[in-house]
This record gives C-alpha cells, structure tokens and sequence, in this order.
C-alpha cells in the first residue's frame, strides 16, 4: 500500500508546520496525492515512527545529474519543532537509494532547514530564479520577494 493511503497521515497533516508570514502550498492529502503519488515522476517516501505514530514523511526521488545521480527531496512534512523526526527523515531520504549527491529547497527558519543544516547540508550558491507576477499591487507578504515564499524542492520542481 502507498504511504499516502497510510490511515495516520491525516492526522499528521492536521498538525503541520507553517510559517503564516510566508506563502506555501498547503499540504494536504489531495495536493501529496497528485503531487507525489500520481506524478509521472518516480517519487519514494520514507516515513518516521515512533509508538505507532505517524511522526513525519519526506518524499523524495533519485535523477541523473550529468554523469552524477541525484537524490532530490521534493518535502518533508513533520510537525513543528520535531528536529529529531527532522534528520531522521532527511538521513533516511539520503540513503534510500544509492546516489552521489542529495539536494533539496526547504523553507528557510523551518525544522526540516535546521535539521538538513545539523546535517551538513549547504546552500548552495546562486538559487532558483522565481518569477512572479501579481495581479494587483500592496499584496502582504509581498510575492515578488523570495523571502516571502516557504518554498520547497517540490514546489519548483516541474514534471
């Protein structure tokens, strides 16, 4: 059965960690299904558990890179504040497969950057270039700002 039809994952999202000053897409079951389970993109999740509690999820996927193979983490979805779930969930994601490098875009200031940061991930230089185009002017958070987006991998990820 898929992680998505796991019977814990709704309560899981019901508590999610979210940065109100910021826009991101909310996480529910609709938007992972599609997102993750119907993408024509081979995505995987590993989960983390503890007593039988559904503690968080990541989703991820392995891609050739040139002659490198990626491993990219598309999300991790934990509550706030579980930094612990945090590494366990992007270690996990790491050595689910065999690749040569992991990647991911985290929210910055959120569990999943702190944890992936404890871990020794960088930031890589340079950045995604997000192109935004209101359709009227003094919207808060301003959308044209980066900073304004919790954006994560499998936010800009096209497929």
């Amino acid at each position: 059965a898929s992680v998505l039809e796991d019977s814990r994952l709704p309560e899981l999202l019901e508590r999610p960690e979210r940065d109100d000053r910021r826009l991101e897409t909310e996480r529910n079951l609709s938007f992972l299904t599609w997102r993750y389970g119907e993408s024509p993109l081979d995505y995987r999740a590993v989960v983390d558990e503890s007593g039988g509690e559904l503690r968080g999820m990541a989703f991820l996927r392995v891609r050739p890179r040139g002659h490198l193979w990626q491993t990219s983490i598309g999300d991790v979805i934990l509550p706030r504040g579980d930094l612990g779930a945090a590494r366990r969930l992007i270690r996990a994601a790491s050595r689910s497969a065999r690749s040569d490098f992991v990647a991911c875009r985290l929210p910055g200031g959120s569990t999943a950057a702190r944890a992936a940061a404890t871990l020794g991930f960088v930031r890589a230089p340079g950045g995604i270039r997000f192109v935004v185009s209101p359709l009227r002017e003094g919207l808060l958070p301003d959308p044209t700002d980066l900073r304004s987006w919790a954006l994560r991998l499998g936010d800009v990820e096209v497929f």
